[in-house]
């Protein structure tokens, strides 16, 4: 089997780099010395999640929006919603 058939669905290199980041950060912020670790007297666990609760959607829209102006500027169709 070519290499180009091996995955069942292409995702862009940004998306793949995004992810792997995301689960670097959770790992490093779950690790047992982090639980001891309190900011205002709020667990450092609690900040890391509430800032992935608010950067993460952050990032998917920008590249969302990102991936529709190449598209755009490729003369392809794109899937995202003219409002968007």
């Amino acid at each position: 089997m070519p290499t180009k058939e091996k995955n069942w669905f292409k995702m862009p290199f940004r998306e793949g780099l995004l992810i792997i980041l995301i689960v670097l950060f959770l790992i490093v912020f779950m690790l047992p010395w982090s639980y001891d670790i309190t900011f205002l007297n709020i667990s450092l666990v609690a900040w890391i999640g509430l800032s992935l609760q608010l950067v993460i959607p952050l990032l998917a829209i920008a590249l969302t929006w990102e991936n529709k102006k190449e598209n755009q500027n490729k003369g392809e169709k794109s899937n995202v919603p003219k409002d968007f």
